[in-house]
C-alpha cells in the first residue's frame, strides 16, 4: 500500500501535468484514505484553486485546521480561498490572526503581503515585505510592491528610497519609473527624465522580440517622446522661451489622454503615481 506522502506527490505531478480530474480522483481517494493526513487536505484545497473551486477549496482547507488548528500555512490558505469566493470580509479575519507571523520563505512572504494589500491592511503588508526583502533582498518586485504600501500609508521618503532600490536591481521597471515620478513635485534641478530616457534608449537598443522590448513597445515611446518634450518645453519656460522649437504648444495642449497624465506627473504640485 503506498504512503499518503507517495499519493500526495502523485496527485501534485498530476496538477503539475494538468490532468485535473485524474487529479482529482487521486485527491479523493488519498483524502479517503488517510483523512487524518493534514498536507492531502491542503492539497486538495489547492487542487480545488487550481479549477477554480473555491468552496471546496474552503471546505479542503477547513478539515487541515481541524487536524492542526491555528498553522500558519494553512490559515494563509483560508485567506487565499475566501478572498477566490469573494468573502473579504472573513478572508480579513483570518488574515489578522497570522499577520504577526513571519514566514521563512520570501515568495510566501511576498504572497502573503499582497493579499494583506488587497484586504486593506497595509501595516501589516508592509512587515511581510519587509520579511520577504530580508530573505531575498535581490528581488527588485518586492521593493516595487512595498513602496506601493508605503505610498498609501503616507510615507513618500520610505517609498523613494524603496523604489531607489528597486530600479538599481531593475533599472528598466516601467512601472518604478512611473511611480517614483509621482512621488514628488519634479523640478528643473530635480527629476527622473534621465533615468526615463535612458531606460528608453536601453529598450530601443534590445532585440525587437526581446521581452523588454516587447513589453516596452506599447507605450514606451509615446511615453519617453512626451517626457523628451517635457524637458524641452521645462528649460524653455524657464527661459521665457515661447517659440515652438521648445515644443511648449504640443505640451500645453496634450492630444491623448496618455499625455494629458504624463503632463499632471511632472507640472502639478502634488501629484502622485499612476
Amino acid at each position: 500500500m503506498t504512503s499518503a506522502a507517495e499519493q500526495e506527490a502523485r496527485v501534485v505531478g498530476l496538477i503539475r501535468d494538468r490532468q485535473y480530474r485524474e487529479a482529482a480522483e487521486a485527491c479523493d481517494q488519498m483524502n479517503q484514505q488517510y483523512p487524518d493526513y493534514e498536507s492531502g487536505w491542503y492539497t486538495a484545497s489547492h487542487l480545488a484553486m487550481v479549477v477554480k473551486e473555491p468552496i471546496l477549496a474552503v471546505r479542503a482547507i477547513d478539515r487541515a485546521l481541524v487536524i492542526s488548528p491555528g498553522r500558519p500555512e494553512w490559515l494563509f490558505q483560508r485567506v487565499e480561498c475566501l478572498g477566490a469566493l469573494g468573502d473579504l470580509n472573513e478572508a480579513r479575519i483570518t488574515a489578522e490572526q497570522i499577520s504577526g507571523h513571519l514566514f521563512q520563505s520570501a515568495e510566501v512572504s511576498a504572497a502573503f503581503a499582497f493579499s494583506l494589500s488587497r484586504l486593506g491592511l497595509y501595516e501589516d503588508a508592509r512587515r511581510q515585505y519587509a520579511q520577504a526583502i530580508k530573505l531575498e533582498p535581490e528581488q527588485s518586485s518586492n521593493y516595487y510592491n512595498l513602496a506601493t504600501v508605503e505610498r498609501f500609508l503616507g510615507d513618500a521618503e520610505a517609498a523613494q528610497a524603496a523604489l531607489t532600490r528597486c530600479l538599481a536591481l531593475d533599472p528598466d521597471d516601467e512601472d518604478a519609473h512611473f511611480l517614483r515620478a509621482g512621488l514628488k513635485t519634479q523640478t528643473d534641478e530635480d527629476n527622473n527624465v534621465d533615468d526615463l530616457q535612458a531606460a528608453y534608449i536601453r529598450a530601443e537598443g534590445q532585440p525587437p522580440k526581446s521581452a523588454f522590448a516587447t513589453r516596452c513597445r506599447k507605450n514606451w515611446k509615446t511615453w519617453a517622446i512626451t517626457i523628451a518634450r517635457l524637458n524641452i518645453c521645462r528649460k524653455g519656460l524657464r527661459c521665457g522661451v515661447q517659440d515652438s522649437s521648445t515644443h511648449c504648444k504640443t505640451i500645453s495642449m496634450p492630444s491623448s489622454r496618455f499625455e494629458r497624465r504624463i503632463q499632471r506627473m511632472f507640472l502639478t504640485a502634488g501629484s502622485r503615481g499612476m
